[in-house]
């Protein structure tokens, strides 16, 4: 009888699906004609959405929603920028 394998905490079940949805969309932008068709569909979604009210364009929002979405972007470009620079920096680190 074989050993028993210890179950999976949470973690890693999601580190698992994480890995796996990595490959599937490499896999999908390698390919061309999937590609292609994956655009297609986040186009419809995200044309869904503007009807449906939930993704709003900046001329139609308020003064203070603008205000609002503006700072989540310097929030996020900031974070971008920060892992950039790190990664560029340990880069120069390693290969001296």
């Amino acid at each position: 009888m074989p050993p028993k394998k210890k179950p999976k905490t949470k973690e890693e079940i999601k580190e698992q699906k994480r890995i796996a949805e990595r490959l599937r969309y490499q896999r999908l932008k390698n390919d061309p004609v999937k590609r292609d068709q994956l655009k297609e569909k986040e186009r419809r979604n995200y044309q869904r959405k503007k009807e449906k009210g939930i993704r709003k364009s900046v001329k139609y929002m308020s003064r203070r929603e603008h205000k609002a979405v503006t700072k989540e972007w310097r929030k996020h470009c900031a974070t971008y920028r920060a892992k950039k620079s790190f990664k560029r920096n340990y880069k120069q680190f390693c290969t001296t």
